[in-house]
Order: C-alpha cells, then sequence, then structure tokens
C-alpha cells in the first residue's frame, strides 16, 4: 500500500479544482443530451443543482456524513504526479462558488 504525504497547495489546487469541476459538468452535460434530455434549462437545472450540492459537500459547506456516530467531511484532493504518493489539498477556495458561472459558460458555448 502506498504512504502518502499530504501538502497544502494554495497555489495550484483551486485551478485544478476547477477544471476537475468543468471537465465533470460536461460529462454529465453530455450524458443527458445523450439520453434525450435536449432541452438546455432542464439540464441546466439538474447540472447546478448536482454540483452545487457536491461542490459545497466537498467544500464542507454541508454538513457531511454520519458514520458509526461521527461526522466525517469528504474533501477534494489531487495527486501529484511529480512525485508519487504527494497528495495536494487546500482550503483556501470554495468549489460551489464556481458551480453557477462554469455551467452557464458552458452551455453558452453549446450555441
Amino acid at each position: 500500500m502506498d504512504v502518502f504525504r499530504v501538502v497544502l497547495r494554495d497555489d495550484i489546487c483551486e485551478d485544478v479544482a476547477i477544471r476537475w469541476q468543468s471537465q465533470l459538468v460536461d460529462t454529465l452535460n453530455c450524458i443527458l443530451k445523450t439520453r434525450g434530455v435536449s432541452d438546455r434549462e432542464l439540464r441546466r437545472g439538474i447540472l447546478e443543482e448536482f454540483f452545487f450540492s457536491m461542490a459545497s459537500l466537498l467544500d464542507g459547506v454541508a454538513g457531511g456524513i454520519e458514520f458509526e456516530g461521527m461526522q466525517y467531511r469528504p474533501r477534494l484532493v489531487f495527486d501529484d504526479p511529480s512525485t508519487p504518493g504527494t497528495i495536494l489539498v487546500s482550503d483556501a477556495f470554495d468549489l460551489h462558488d464556481y458551480t453557477h458561472s462554469d455551467i452557464a459558460s458552458m452551455l453558452a458555448e453549446e450555441t
């Protein structure tokens, strides 16, 4: 099993997180279109509700997950490919702040 070293990297985590979220928004948007959800406003509502909820949970804004009487909060972390075993993490930004604008930008590009 790998041994991980956690490194606070405020300088890149925000940009990587925004790109990660944008990639997933695009993935779900494509799935919705493939599954017949052609109405842009309906897709927008689904994307905004899902990703805002998920980002709030990852930001620690939402309560977290209860397990055996304890509250655990998931966090978004990234593996540094240049240094095996290094996990990059930052609490210096809130991913949910970007959710609506990321979705609006992506949908605007569809026209």
